[in-house]
């Protein structure tokens, strides 16, 4: 009886395993495009996750970029809280990364079964696009940008319209 106790304790404790990720801000400063950045590092199980980022103090690094309009009338916590939500997020991408194969093969199975017969040979012309901007920062577009493959831009007020 006291082997068979054992033999259970040792398979319990044996499969109890530790999957977290865990993440830690190692530094952050402002991009050559003027972005926010945060760099944090991640570790799953206690192991850095290596990157493609040139190390900071030693540790592998991932990059998270902001704009001022990411933390709009965000109090200094809710800026924190925001950051702590895409770091949980980034996690959770780690930790479901081995199954995205699985997830890709059943994609490319199903894409398998689509024809696009007629596809060939179309063509479609694009000579500008219009853009909203947020020139104040308040989360909300206020100017509309026609911009034109000749290098011009229109620029006009933008409202948004709120149907009842």
């Amino acid at each position: 009886m006291r082997i068979a106790f054992m033999c259970l304790a040792m398979i319990f404790l044996s499969s109890v395993v530790y999957a977290d990720v865990t993440s830690e801000v190692i530094a952050k400063g402002i991009d050559s495009n003027g972005n926010i950045r945060v760099w944090t590092q991640y570790k799953i199980d206690g192991k850095e996750v290596e990157s493609r980022y040139p190390k900071i103090d030693g540790k592998y690094v991932w990059a998270t970029r902001y704009s001022v309009g990411n933390f709009y009338g965000m109090t200094d916590q809710e800026q924190l809280e925001r950051i702590d939500e895409d770091m949980k997020a980034h996690g959770e991408t780690l930790i479901s990364n081995p199954f995205r194969t699985e997830i890709r093969k059943l994609t490319t199975d199903a894409n398998k079964e689509v024809s696009l017969e007629n596809l060939i040979g179309r063509k479609v012309i694009v000579k500008g696009a219009e853009l909203l901007v947020d020139t104040d920062f308040n989360g909300q577009p206020d100017k509309k940008w026609t911009v034109k493959t000749d290098g011009t831009k229109i620029v006009e007020d933008y409202t948004v319209s709120v149907t009842p």
